[in-house]
């Protein structure tokens, strides 16, 4: 065996290691570590989080004088213990389909945490960055109050705190 034929799994052997011993981001949050933050039943039973939530809104009128309306849908599931949130956006020109997973902060507030857009979304904006914090949500009975961070890349939400209604 000749020396040139060890220097390519030599040199992606080092790659792998040094791969393998970066550290995270502080604000990096891995799907294996949204797992281990695993809710449990007793969260998911006292405050139900689980169901499918609307929120609507007017945005002013087309050039022609249309009204211009904007419907959000928030459908919260379980699935092995971790919460997911599919995210919709439609209305004039948009249909925007986000997925992602919940990560609690406390017992009746969740970070809805950006995975990957759904296979029927429209443009696929590149605003969406894996691991982004999409908003936060605080469940109230039947509303859910859903809070955008200044820098959310849902459109028009910036910093922005709406209710969202239990359909």
């Amino acid at each position: 065996m000749k020396h040139t034929d060890l220097i390519f799994p030599a040199v992606v052997g080092l790659f792998c290691l040094h791969l393998s011993c970066q550290s995270p981001s502080p604000n990096d949050t891995s799907t294996a570590q949204l797992a281990q933050l695993n809710t449990s039943p007793e969260l998911l039973v006292n405050n139900n989080i689980l169901g499918r939530f609307s929120f609507s809104e007017s945005v002013g009128e087309s050039a022609g004088g249309i009204p211009i309306n904007f419907f959000h849908t928030l459908q919260i599931t379980e699935s092995a213990g971790v919460l997911v949130g599919s995210y919709h956006i439609d209305g004039y020109q948009t249909m925007t389909r986000l997925r992602g997973q919940l990560r609690p902060v406390d017992g009746k507030q969740w970070q809805l945490i950006f995975e990957d857009f759904e296979e029927d979304d429209l443009f696929r904006s590149d605003r969406f960055k894996p691991k982004a914090l999409l908003c936060t949500l605080r469940l109230d009975g039947n509303q859910l109050s859903v809070s955008y961070p200044k820098n959310t890349p849902v459109s028009r939400m910036e910093g922005r705190t709406v209710v969202f209604e239990r359909e």
